[in-house]
C-alpha cells in the first residue's frame, strides 16, 4: 500500500527514525537530538504541533511511512512488545532532555501505516519556556552536550 503524508509545515514535521541513523542502522545521538528540538520548538510555539516518527520524506517533500523496525531494534527484549518498549523509551528520553512538566504537554500514539508502524507525537504548546538537553557533534567530531531554546 502507497501512503503519501501532506508536506511539512509548521504544526507538522516528520522523522525516519528516532535514534537510529536510518544508512548505517546504528543508534547515533544527534538523530535522536534532532527530534527532541523538533519537540521542544512545538512546546515553545504558539500552536504546537505533531512529530512523526518512521516517516521519511520523498522526493515531492511528502511523507512515506518508513516504520519504527530500526528503533524497534535498539530497545527489543524477549517477551516484551516492540512498541511498548519504543514508547517506554521515547518518554524517558524526552523526559530527561525537557524535564517532566514539559512532557504532560504530549501525547505519543503508536499506529499502523503503509504496512509500518509509526509513532504520533502530538505536542500542545507549553505554559511556560523549555529548553533541551541535547547531544551536538562539533567541528572536532567530538559529541557535546548542551542546553538550548528551540522555537517555532
Amino acid at each position: 500500500m502507497n501512503c503519501l503524508i501532506r508536506g511539512e509545515d509548521k504544526w507538522l514535521e516528520y522523522k525516519s527514525t528516532f535514534r537510529v541513523d536510518s544508512k548505517t542502522g546504528e543508534k547515533f545521538a544527534p538523530v535522536e537530538t534532532s527530534a527532541i528540538k523538533t519537540v521542544a520548538a512545538f512546546l515553545n510555539s504558539y500552536d504546537g504541533g505533531t512529530l512523526l516518527l518512521g516517516v521519511a520524506e520523498d522526493g515531492d517533500g511528502r511523507g512515506v511511512p518508513f516504520g519504527l523496525e530500526l528503533d524497534y531494534v535498539t530497545v527489543r527484549k524477549a517477551g516484551k512488545g516492540d512498541a511498548d518498549m519504543f514508547g517506554l523509551m521515547l518518554n524517558q528520553v524526552l523526559a530527561s532532555a525537557l524535564g517532566l512538566a514539559a512532557i504532560a504537554n504530549l501525547t505519543t500514539e503508536i499506529v499502523a501505516l503503509g504496512g509500518v508502524d509509526i509513532c504520533r507525537v502530538h505536542v500542545k504548546p507549553s505554559g511556560f519556556p523549555v529548553e533541551a538537553k541535547i547531544v551536538e557533534v562539533d567541528k572536532k567530531a567530538q559529541h557535546v552536550r548542551k542546553t538550548r531554546y528551540f522555537f517555532r
